[in-house]
């Protein structure tokens, strides 16, 4: 039972015993009136009646029922007064009631009660305003200045809610609104909203009621949401990547009625109709743009972006494109691809596309983000390209050390065949037949000779003779050569310069770059006939020019010397031009496919580089560079030579060293046979052993360069030691420059590349002994 119901009905306990109490002193006194005043009260009694007896009732019905009326009278009084009364207590419990739900709801919603009083210009607040600053409303007071608003208010924001207050005032509005900000505890700014009206005895008092409403979380958030705004809105405008905001929605629905009416798959369709794609791409809405994307497209502005957004596409990336808008169509939320797409000026750009939906319920709008990939395709294709070329390169410079080293073993072994054909063949001229037989012996043997020069200007370790080449002079003598054995159909133009480019070089190597190139473009035209085109001039080369040629990443920009060999033939497909400077590929019937090999390493010698350019039907140009060096005067021969060579003998004796057998007897019988006494060395050891006995027996030492233990060059360094002054011919199946590349610093007497004859013998030792001779 609760507090209330107790105090109830100890209060309807003492309102009935008074009830009681005041009808037992009626009654009494009523008795008293009745006996003492019968006569005049009660005058229809017929007998006197005792105290007694009209205390228990005998007395008249009227007198009874004036007493039961009065006792009836108290108790139904007392029940009302009881019954008000706890009514009352109710009415009071349910306004407090009520008021603290209204509390609870102020302080919940952030909420406080105001009543503003216009004469003194003061607001007056509910106990919910401490709460709604952050105060604990039990530890201060409604008149603390912490509560004052005046004194609070942000000075910006309180004199714009005082201005709206008085044009409320004025009857302006019809309702005084406005948001500021508070000072609340620990310095915290409060947003509130301030909302009141005036009341209604504002004509005989100027009072103003509302409310104060906490909308800090509000406004931070729409602050925040601001800020997001301001920070999407800078990374749109200010992004590197072009930006492109679009809505899909038209373009979804459009693609799905279609897809509906056709019932066609849209991936197969954008693929097999490609076209189509440029009609739906079009059926997007522009929203907006951002200047990376109008300058990726070369536009006017962003309005001129959008009105031509259309242009920019291009026929090969319609496939790609129709695979993005099929992706977009089946809900795909990000999608990208790299398509090739073109400036509104027409100029090719290679993008990366990628489609972002924004998340929306009524619409479907998207970003299109454009990453220019063109310099990053460009230096791709260059990383590429170079790596093919050093691929390339290493390749070659393998196979050049391959064929450098069977070059040099095979030149050993026709040393021992040149060498003996010659001996016999000057021992058996009595014999025709015998003669005849070891004449075509020495031709093969010079063939393979032949071979090996080839093998050798492959691998760019063929020897040089410097001197100042015309390459009109060479052309001519070329055409010369070979005119008696080109096609009647075949005709030669020449558009050559008229001031002779020239360069510094060895003619000879240069007679064979020329022949190939002819020969090449003769098996172009021979089967229906054409022209082939000579020419020569001078260019300025940058480093891109450079890129095109064979070997010209290695070149320095400047100016170059170049010879130029076109014809109108059959012409090469690109396969074939990927292959035609390596070695062993030929599309001739019969071949070995050395000569533009060999061709590319006379090149390198020259620190030149070569270029081709071909279509089928159309014809073939090869075009080689060299370094221009104009004005330059005529070398001198490398070696003197003169008439009566077959009648010369030699005297002496010359030390031959070489670890091969056949070799070392070739060279001693041909040493022999020219009047020298040989003494023959298996290895460098024997030789320095021998040498170091007598130093003085020998006129000359001719030395092997490559020899098991110590070789060519280590023999050397000790016979100088022994005797410095010591003349040493070196002899080697390598080529000239590699050989001077591996006896650098030094410089010997002379140099003799295998294989050789008995004639090139005698011309080195005969050279040798006239410069070594004073003139008279």
């Amino acid at each position: 039972m609760s507090k209330c119901d107790k105090e109830d009905k100890a209060m309807l306990r003492r309102v009935v015993l008074v009830a009681f109490v005041v009808a037992a002193f009626y009654w009494v006194t009523d008795t008293y009136y009745v006996v003492l005043l019968q006569e005049n009260a009660y005058p229809v009694i017929i007998e006197p009646l005792e105290f007694f007896d009209a205390f228990i009732l005998r007395i008249p019905p009227h007198a009874l029922f004036g007493r039961f009326g009065v006792l009836l009278c108290c108790l139904l009084g007392g029940w009302a007064s009881v019954r008000f009364v706890s009514h009352w207590r109710l009415g009071q419990a349910e306004v407090a009631l009520r008021d603290g739900r209204l509390r609870l709801a102020e302080t919940s919603a952030g909420l406080a009660v105001w009543e503003y009083d216009c004469d003194t210009d003061r607001f007056v607040h509910d106990a919910s305003w401490p709460q709604l600053l952050g105060y604990d409303p039990s530890q201060i007071s409604l008149d603390a200045p912490e509560l004052d608003l005046a004194r609070i208010a942000h000075p910006e924001d309180w004199q714009a809610a005082s201005e709206a207050r008085r044009r409320h005032l004025r009857g302006e509005t019809e309702c005084y609104e406005c948001e500021f900000r508070v000072r609340g505890r620990e310095g915290r700014w409060i947003w509130l909203h301030a909302y009141g009206q005036l009341s209604n005895d504002a004509k005989t008092k100027q009072t103003m009621l509302g409310t104060h409403y906490d909308i800090t979380e509000r406004r931070e958030a729409a602050e925040a949401i601001r800020r997001r705004e301001q920070r999407y809105r800078s990374l749109f405008t200010n992004s590197p990547i072009g930006i492109i905001e679009q809505d899909w929605s038209n373009l979804r629905r459009e693609i799905a009625r279609f897809v509906r009416d056709a019932d066609v798959d849209p991936a197969a369709f954008f693929q097999n109709h490609p076209a189509e794609v440029s009609h739906f791409w079009g059926l997007a809405d522009c929203i907006g743009a951002n200047e990376a994307a109008v300058q990726l497209f070369a536009a006017e502005d962003t309005k001129h972006l959008l009105a031509n957004l259309g242009r920019v596409l291009v026929k090969e990336s319609l496939p790609a494109l129709g695979h993005l808008l099929t992706a977009v169509y089946e809900g795909a939320q990000r999608y990208s691809c790299d398509v090739r797409m073109q400036t509104l000026a027409g100029q090719g750009i290679e993008v990366n596309v990628c489609v972002s939906r924004i998340p929306d319920e009524d619409k479907w709008p998207v970003i299109l983000s454009f990453v220019d990939l063109t310099q990053r395709k460009l230096a791709e294709e260059e990383r590429r390209r170079n790596e093919r070329g050093l691929e390339h390169r290493q390749r070659l410079q393998s196979l050049g050390v391959l064929t450098g080293g069977i070059a040099h073993d095979f030149n050993n072994l026709l040393v021992g065949i040149l060498g003996n054909a010659d001996l016999a063949l000057e021992a058996a001229r009595e014999s025709q037949k015998v003669s005849y037989y070891l004449a075509d012996i020495m031709a093969a043997a010079r063939s393979a000779a032949n071979l090996c020069r080839q093998m050798l200007a492959y691998a760019g370790k063929s020897t040089i003779l410097l001197d100042d080449v015309n390459l009109n002079h060479v052309i001519e003598q070329v055409h010369a050569m070979v005119r008696g054995s080109l096609s009647a159909k075949t005709r030669v133009l020449f558009e050559l310069s008229q001031q002779a480019p020239t360069m510094h070089g060895d003619a000879s190597q240069i007679e064979q770059v020329v022949l190939n190139l002819i020969m090449n473009a003769t098996d172009a035209v021979v089967d229906g006939g054409g022209d082939i085109i000579l020419r020569t001039g001078t260019i300025d080369c940058t480093a891109e020019n450079l890129a095109e040629f064979e070997g010209g990443e290695e070149l320095l920009p400047g100016t170059y010397a170049y010879l130029e060999v076109a014809d109108n033939g059959c012409g090469m497909s690109e396969e074939t031009m990927r292959h035609v400077f390596e070695p062993f590929f030929t599309t001739k019937f019969s071949g070995r496919g050395l000569g533009m090999a060999a061709v590319t390493g006379i090149m390198r010698g020259h620190h030149g580089a070569i270029r081709v350019r071909s279509q089928l039907g159309v014809g073939t140009t090869f075009r080689a560079i060299f370094p221009f060096a104009p004005g330059k005067g005529a070398a001198a021969p490398a070696a003197a030579s003169g008439g009566g060579e077959e009648t010369w003998t030699g005297v002496g004796t010359i030390l031959f060293a070489d670890d091969e057998d056949q070799v070392r007897d070739v060279g001693r019988r041909i040493l022999e046979r020219l009047g020298f006494s040989v003494v023959c060395a298996r290895d460098g050891s024997e030789a320095v052993a021998a040498f170091a006995e007598s130093p003085d027996l020998f006129e000359r030492v001719v030395l092997d360069l490559s020899m098991p233990g110590m070789d060519g060059i280590e023999t050397w360094a000790e016979l100088r030691r022994i005797k410095p002054e010591v003349s040493v011919i070196i002899c080697s199946g390598h080529g000239r420059r590699e050989i001077l590349q591996r006896v650098a610093p030094f410089q010997p007497a002379a140099i003799i590349e295998k294989p050789y004859e008995v004639m090139a013998m005698m011309q080195c030792l005969r050279f040798l002994e006239e410069a070594e001779t004073p003139s008279g």
